[in-house]
């Protein structure tokens, strides 16, 4: 059976990957540690090299939680704070509060989790603007160096501008929740601040290692549960 292939390029795995595993597991790569990486489990070997040794078998998403609900405590009770909870039944149903109470549960937390943001259709909407708008450029650009017209390219290159500003306004001041339940949230702290989310960063369990750093690029990254066998090819 042949090993997939990830089809990973260099710039997304080194601008992209590199630094959402070191944020992660807390570590610091140098270069030689992965010139010579080339298979997904090759590089869970390295992640589990710099990791501390350490081992504690306590569950970091438990863990994760009771931090979350320590956060949250000032904006709501305690006692209605569960797994199952809706955090838009937790968090202020006014605008500017519910920034606020966001904003603070991340600054207590110590990680950037973008509980809130623009809405999907928003998102979505910005993001086909954007595309067309630099795909508009192009031709714009390609049209005025064969006939020296610029028709076209200040109307695209003002699509730009307002898909990044509206894309930029979204994350900055949007109110819609991108969490369903506190467990999801509670998730998504175990695989992208893995180390931050422990009672005692200095002990990691090493049974959970493998399905964080899974998490981590299934979520972030948009890869294939199936794909990611130990003898993945990452280019």
């Amino acid at each position: 059976m042949r090993a997939p292939h990830l089809s990973i390029d260099d710039e997304d795995f080194y601008l992209d990957m590199v630094p959402a595993i070191e944020k992660s597991f807390g570590i610091r790569f140098e270069q030689s540690d992965l010139e010579t990486v080339r298979t997904y489990g090759e590089l869970c070997d390295v992640v589990n090299s710099k990791l501390p040794q350490s081992n504690a078998s306590d569950c970091t998403s438990q863990q994760a939680f009771h931090k979350l609900r320590a956060a949250l405590q000032a904006h709501t009770a305690a006692s209605i704070i569960r797994p199952t909870s809706s955090i838009g039944s937790l968090l202020p149903s006014q605008w500017a509060k519910r920034r606020q109470a966001a904003k603070a549960t991340e600054a207590a937390l110590g990680m950037k989790l973008n509980i809130l943001g623009m809405h999907s259709y928003l998102e979505n909407g910005c993001i086909c603007l954007l595309i067309s708008s630099i795909f508009g450029l192009l031709i714009a650009l390609i049209f005025q160096i064969l006939s020296g017209s610029s028709i076209g390219y200040w109307a695209c290159l003002a699509c730009f501008l307002a898909a990044i500003i509206g894309m930029n306004a979204g994350s900055r001041w949007g109110s819609t929740i991108k969490y369903a339940t506190i467990a999801e949230l509670v998730a998504t702290m175990s695989f992208r601040f893995y180390r931050q989310s422990r009672r005692n960063p200095e002990q990691v369990n090493n049974q959970e290692i493998a399905g964080q750093m899974h998490e981590l690029f299934c979520n972030d990254f948009d890869i294939e549960p199936a794909e990611l066998t130990p003898e993945a090819i990452l280019s």
